[in-house]
């Protein structure tokens, strides 16, 4: 919920730019279907046709053979709900819920063109989990840096949604935060080591034949 209210938010403070005609379509087809939400392109990839963004979905292999194997080898638990009839509420929003990590937990990451979205995933829901665990009393993004560079050997070609989680166990991350801009400023939540290396940038241009 809160990472679609801010996308809404910053869709609503973007300038207008011109639309693909694919993509269009696209958003066509979901009003078309009645959905109860509005599609809308973001300005990042508005100008460009449907799978601009495939550099940037860096998850290799079969991530659900993966996890099952992690399941079978002892190192995931499945989630088995302690009560499966509960009543599932209308809205739930996690900063709400715990407001005193509403700072991680709102905090929307860049990945620039790197193909590391399987580092960010967890190293966003590190840095939050850590922080409910804590209430608070360690609330530092830990390093999308460390992870996507040192995991793996792969780092912006991609990698297993399980390695940060392994990397995490194993060898421990440092913190770090968003790039930080040409003068040097942090231009999100701080950390104290290892900041990203790599600018936000615009995706790189497809094939608009």
């Amino acid at each position: 919920m809160l990472y679609i209210a801010t996308i809404a938010l910053a869709l609503a403070t973007q300038p207008e730019v011109e639309v693909h005609p694919e993509r269009q379509a696209q958003i066509d087809s979901v009003a078309k279907a009645g959905a109860k939400w509005v599609a809308k392109a973001h300005p990042r990839f508005a100008s460009f046709r449907p799978g601009a963004s495939m550099s940037l979905l860096g998850v290799k292999g079969d991530w659900a053979q993966d996890i099952r194997e992690h399941i079978a080898k002892g190192l995931v638990t499945p989630f088995v709900p302690q009560n499966a009839n509960m009543a599932i509420p209308e809205s739930f929003d996690s900063a709400t819920f715990w407001p005193q990590c509403s700072k991680s937990i709102g905090m929307i990451r860049d990945q620039s063109n790197c193909g590391c979205c399987w580092a960010f995933g967890g190293s966003e829901a590190a840095s939050d989990r850590m922080c409910i665990a804590t209430n608070a009393s360690m609330l530092f993004p830990l390093s999308d840096q460390d992870i996507c560079f040192n995991a793996n050997y792969n780092g912006c070609g991609g990698g297993q949604i399980s390695t940060p989680w392994t990397y995490i166990s194993s060898k421990g991350v440092v913190t770090g935060g968003l790039y930080k801009d040409s003068e040097g400023q942090d231009t999100g939540f701080k950390g104290m080591c290892s900041d990203f290396s790599l600018a936000p940038l615009p995706p790189p241009r497809p094939d608009q034949e």
